[in-house]
């Protein structure tokens, strides 16, 4: 997993910062609360999409 780390965390910053400027546009009354429930989604399911590809790999040596 470590070395999907560094991926995982570059697109949960693009996603936090999308979001948070989405969410500026539309005005929203507390942008940040709302960019950083959207970043934490984006990461569970980043890192869940990770981890069945690691595991799918060592399955199959």
């Amino acid at each position: 997993m470590k070395k999907y780390l560094k991926l995982m965390i570059l697109i949960t910053i693009c996603f936090f910062i999308v979001s948070f400027v989405l969410f500026l546009v539309i005005d929203s009354p507390m942008p940040i609360l709302a960019a950083l429930f959207i970043t934490w989604l984006v990461f569970e399911l980043i890192f869940l999409y990770f981890f069945n590809k690691q595991k799918k790999e060592t399955k199959l040596i």
